[in-house]
């Protein structure tokens, strides 16, 4: 299943420098703009949503402003 089936583009793929997610996390980058997309994405992926941005992904984002920036935790991984 990827998110590109429901619709959604996905503008990079690349490697977290964390690595110590257990579970998928959402990062709500606009978090006024796309609140029924951000609940979808949530159900699809079953994924936690973060209440804040750290600051190591705010320097890897830069001028970029995605909707949402996803981290593929374990669980997830495991189960492909």
């Amino acid at each position: 299943m990827s998110l590109e089936e429901f619709g959604y583009k996905i503008l990079d793929v690349e490697n977290s420098p964390e690595k110590d997610f257990e579970k998928t996390v959402i990062y709500n980058i606009t978090p006024e703009e796309k609140p029924d997309a951000l609940k979808e994405i949530r159900r699809i992926l079953d994924a936690n949503i973060a209440q804040s941005i750290p600051k190591w992904m705010k320097d890897e984002i830069g001028d970029e402003k995605p909707d949402f920036v996803i981290v593929v935790g374990k669980k997830i991984e495991a189960e492909e």
